[in-house]
């Protein structure tokens, strides 16, 4: 069956139900079901780490890279999931476009290979006869960025401002997307992309954990979805020079505002610092999830405000101006935005 693009909502990370499990446990049209999954499959996808929130379904599939994709149902009808225990087969359906192939299985867990961008039906069938337990729409798509990021999300000075860390240990992730483009890129992922760097450890298939104790310059050689990639650089510093404000200071409006700071040295920003501390005498502040950032508050009768960051032996003290109205002006915010897949028709209507 090709996949319509009204299908394509299916392939939504938003849920990890299966298309029987959307259907209430409905067979879908055309296929003929098993009785053994009245309640359908549902679908988890390999673990992306930098994000604040896990899509709840599979993220697309790197084309030439793989994913685990891991099965679970509900057995008994007690609402509570447990992996698939009983014998299945894993197959693509040839007709529902193209782009993906099953590499093998493991217990309740798929391995697919991405093969060309598109969309394709995971099928998930009785190995006795081929009724179908549920199936689940893949997304595939070509790498088109490769980032090295910090474990921790923390807003950049700017777009280019070179990654630093602390001589000691740091956490880093690499970042496939499929473009550089921040507003509409989508993080891939590739399970047999390789990692090679002398000083560090690799944690999970997209972190690395460094080592490096002397300063100095690295890099982090990266083969994803089949291609070597431009090595990733970074910076080991051995302490922080200053802190700078990301972006001009906000003018507090609407009663709130919030403001990140950068820490820097030698040019380059230096991330994954454990000692971050942001306060205020005259606004109420408010730690939101990147630790160099806050959220900021209006205290009645105040009409300027002084916000003191710290971090890695630096200090910094800027003041943010409040409106007549006791309201921090809108600068663009500066809060961290989760990773998200696009919402599907489907998924949108049923918000």
């Amino acid at each position: 069956m090709r996949i319509a693009p009204l299908l394509l909502v299916a392939a939504t990370a938003c849920t990890p139900l299966g298309e029987r499990g959307l259907l209430g446990g409905a067979c879908p049209t055309g296929a003929t079901c098993s009785p053994e999954t009245p309640n359908g499959l549902s679908f988890f996808g390999t673990q992306l780490d930098g994000v604040f929130f896990q899509p709840d379904g599979p993220a697309p599939t790197a084309v030439g890279g793989t994913q685990d994709i891991y099965l679970e149902w509900d057995e008994d009808g007690s609402g509570l999931d447990t992996p698939l225990s009983i014998p299945f087969v894993a197959q693509i359906d040839d007709g529902s476009g193209g782009g993906l192939e099953v590499v093998g299985t493991q217990g309740a867990t798929v391995t697919v290979r991405g093969t060309v961008a598109g969309a394709s039906y995971l099928d998930i069938v009785d190995p006795d006869g081929g009724a179908l337990f549920d199936r689940y729409i893949i997304e595939t798509a070509d790498v088109g960025s490769v980032t090295l990021s910090p474990l921790d999300y923390e807003q950049p000075l700017t777009e280019t401002t070179p990654i630093a860390f602390e001589a000691g240990s740091a956490n880093v992730v690499v970042e496939l997307q499929t473009s550089d483009d921040p507003n509409t890129a989508e993080r891939l992922v590739d399970t047999s992309m390789t990692l090679t760097s002398p000083r560090a450890q690799r944690t999970a298939w997209d972190t690395l954990a460094l080592a490096d104790t002397t300063t100095g310059s690295d890099a982090i050689a990266v083969t994803a979805g089949g291609t070597p990639w431009p090595a990733l650089g970074y910076s080991v510093v051995s302490g922080v020079g200053a802190l700078a404000v990301v972006g001009p200071p906000p003018t507090i409006a609407s009663g709130d505002g919030d403001i990140c700071f950068a820490a820097m040295a030698g040019g380059a920003q230096v991330y994954e610092l454990p000692d971050w501390s942001i306060t205020s005498s005259d606004l109420t502040v408010e730690q939101i999830e990147s630790p160099s950032c806050a959220a900021l508050f209006v205290k009645p009768g105040t009409t300027v405000g002084h916000v003191t960051a710290s971090a890695g032996g630096a200090t910094l003290t800027t003041t943010v101006a409040v409106q007549s109205d006791g309201t921090i002006a809108p600068r663009g915010s500066r809060r961290a935005t989760p990773w998200r897949a696009p919402e599907g028709e489907r998924a949108a209507a049923a918000r």
